[in-house]
C-alpha cells in the first residue's frame, strides 16, 4: 500500500489464500480489503437489548460502524484478479480472471501498487473496479522487482 491517501486507514498484511475485494476507502481511494472484513462491518453481531437509557443513548449517538482495514500486498505477491470489466480485457488484452503479481510503479515521483498482467501492462490499483474479487495465491517477494520504469495505465 503506497498510497499516501491511505497513511491514516488501518492497515493488516495480506496472507496467502486470503479472499480479497477492491473497496472504496472513506478517503475515496481504490484499496485491496478481506471479505471477510467487509462482511463483518456490514453485519455486526447482535447485541442483546440494553436499557432503556443504553437504548435510547444509540439512537441519538449510534455507534461508529466498525472499519475495515487495509490490505497491505507486499511487491512480488502473485494474485488472481475476477471480475475484469470488459472495457479493462478489451484495452489490456486479458481474460475475465487473469494471475497478476503486485508491481511497484514510478507514476509522477510518487511509488504507487500495480498489477502486472502476464503480457507487462500494468494497471494501478487504485485504478481497478470496486468489487473486483482479489484471491491471494502466494504473498512471497523474492522475485519482487524494484520500482518500475514501464508505462502504466490508469
Amino acid at each position: 500500500m503506497s498510497d499516501p491517501a491511505m497513511k491514516s486507514v488501518s492497515s493488516r498484511l495480506a496472507e496467502q489464500d486470503d479472499d480479497l475485494v477492491c473497496y472504496r476507502f472513506r478517503c475515496t481511494t481504490i484499496a485491496f480489503a478481506r471479505f471477510a472484513d467487509l462482511q463483518a462491518a456490514e453485519d455486526p453481531a447482535p447485541q442483546s437489548p440494553g436499557s432503556f437509557w443504553s437504548e435510547l443513548k444509540e439512537v441519538f449517538f449510534p455507534p461508529s460502524p466498525p472499519t475495515v482495514p487495509v490490505v497491505r500486498v507486499p511487491p512480488g505477491a502473485r494474485l488472481l484478479l475476477m471480475d475484469i470489466p470488459e472495457a479493462l480485457r478489451e484495452s489490456f488484452g486479458v481474460g475475465r480472471i487473469e494471475e497478476v503479481s503486485l508491481a511497484q510503479v514510478n507514476e509522477n515521483d510518487t511509488v504507487r501498487d500495480a498489477v502486472r498482467f502476464s503480457n507487462g501492462c500494468e494497471l494501478l490499483v487504485t485504478s481497478l473496479h470496486a468489487g473486483q474479487r482479489v484471491r491471494v495465491l502466494s504473498v512471497t517477494t523474492d522475485d519482487a522487482a524494484p520500482a518500475s520504469e514501464m508505462h502504466v495505465h490508469g
